[in-house]
């Protein structure tokens, strides 16, 4: 008798946590090549306030709230940027001083034979470019943020590839003026790198680390979005981490030279970069 009051203590109990979940939000219909969600946006005393996002292959909004708001930014992509694919990254610092977080934005020029990638570092509250990297000898690689020196203060870091001169390579090194400090207070739990050789031939390294233990992916993909090979899938501990890809596919076969794309994927949270396939 004893053990069936506590049986129905405790189903009614679940049954009244269960009632308390109600609808708190309900987004419009996105079309499907679309993405959208919610990220850390502007920097608060303690922690960040989170926007609601929009962003497919020709746009980028930002909505004035994280429900129910309207767009407040708006950054439409430049021709070379929709073939790059259209894709914006947030930098998870602001360099600016205003405490809104910097974007950067990839172009895409060039041919299958001489690829070419520029990089612009954005502003999206008034759409000014605090940095663009943009020259017709050279392909650019997406940025990092480090302290090489260890003077407390980031610094932004890009590869510049010479793509007439066997794509050799020398690395750029920017002063942010920024503190190492706002990094404890960030709200990204992982960091992937740009891959390096890229462009590269047969293989190429993918470095990445996670502040915490946690379930992460990584995978290929061309430019159609078709899925190439699955590198990791595995719970990982914290900590730096690389993976090499040999440039074959799921079934063991070569792929073809040309762009591919590899992402991180933590929690839901996918973070994407290109990389150069060359024969």
């Amino acid at each position: 008798m004893i053990k069936k009051i506590f049986l129905f203590v405790l189903l009614f109990s679940f049954q009244n946590i269960f009632a308390q979940l109600t609808l708190e939000y309900q987004s419009s219909f996105f079309p499907y090549n679309s993405v959208s969600g919610w990220f850390p946006f502007k920097k608060l005393s303690d922690g960040w306030e989170y926007r609601f996002y929009y962003v497919d292959s020709t746009v980028f909004k930002i909505y004035s709230s994280h429900y129910y708001g309207t767009v407040q930014y708006t950054y439409n992509f430049t021709p070379p940027e929709v073939a790059a694919g259209g894709k914006i990254y947030s930098l998870g610092v602001d360099l600016s001083g205003d405490a809104i977080v910097e974007f950067y934005v990839l172009g895409y020029y060039g041919t299958i034979s001489y690829p070419r990638q520029s990089v612009k570092i954005l502003n999206v509250v008034n759409n000014s470019v605090l940095l663009e990297l943009n020259n017709v000898q050279y392909y650019y690689s997406a940025p990092d943020l480090y302290d090489i020196d260890k003077d407390g203060y980031l610094e932004l870091i890009f590869v510049e590839y010479d793509i007439y001169n066997s794509y050799n390579y020398r690395l750029l090194v920017y002063n942010t003026n920024v503190s190492t400090s706002i990094l404890n207070d960030s709200n990204f739990n992982f960091d992937l790198k740009q891959n390096y050789p890229n462009p590269f031939n047969p293989e190429t390294t993918i470095e990445f680390s996670i502040n915490n233990s946690s379930h992460l992916k990584i995978d290929i993909y061309d430019v159609t979005g078709n899925h190439i090979v699955n590198l990791i899938d595995d719970h990982l501990p914290p900590g730096n981490h690389k993976v090499l890809w040999n440039g074959l596919d799921k079934n063991k076969r070569k792929v073809s030279s040309g762009v591919y794309f590899y992402t991180l994927t933590q929690n839901e949270i996918i973070v994407t970069k290109k990389m150069i396939l060359l024969k």
